[in-house]
């Protein structure tokens, strides 16, 4: 396995893993009773699109950027890739249920309200893994 699909594929399962996390959080406090069954799916399918975004991200990042430039990743491009896959993932979620407003007031709301919410933690969290990864996979020791 390549360094990128290594660095890729551990980002994937990092957004997977939250963003399973953060619908898990918004369905408790936001007291929201569906099944569990329903939950895992939507969580799971919702999970899987972050996961795609965050590897296609890092794997078009890391081919582009490698060999030779440090850092590959770093602080900043981390953050920005985990604020995408907080953009993506309730855009995807809009699309398929749209509020009653229509799909262009569903999707604006989700995203603007995903971001203010959730775009903090996945910048930070993207951030240490971005410099993380660069450090244990890459090598260097830039920002």
């Amino acid at each position: 396995m390549s360094i990128a699909i290594r660095a890729a594929s551990e980002a994937a399962a990092w957004a997977f893993a939250g963003v399973f996390l953060a619908l898990g959080l918004f369905f408790v406090l936001g007291r929201l009773s569906v099944p569990m069954g329903d939950f895992a799916t939507f969580a799971a399918a919702l999970g899987f699109v972050g996961g795609a975004t965050g590897f296609v991200a890092v794997a078009a990042l890391v081919r582009g950027r490698f060999p030779g430039k440090t850092p590959v990743l770093g602080a900043r491009r981390g953050a920005a890739i985990g604020v995408l896959v907080v953009v993506v993932v309730p855009s995807v979620s809009a699309f398929f249920n749209p509020g009653s407003g229509g799909l262009l007031y569903s999707i604006y709301g989700q995203v603007w309200w995903s971001v203010v919410v959730a775009g903090g933690p996945f910048a930070v969290v993207g951030a240490v893994l971005g410099r993380w990864m660069d450090r244990r996979l890459f090598g260097s020791r830039g920002a």
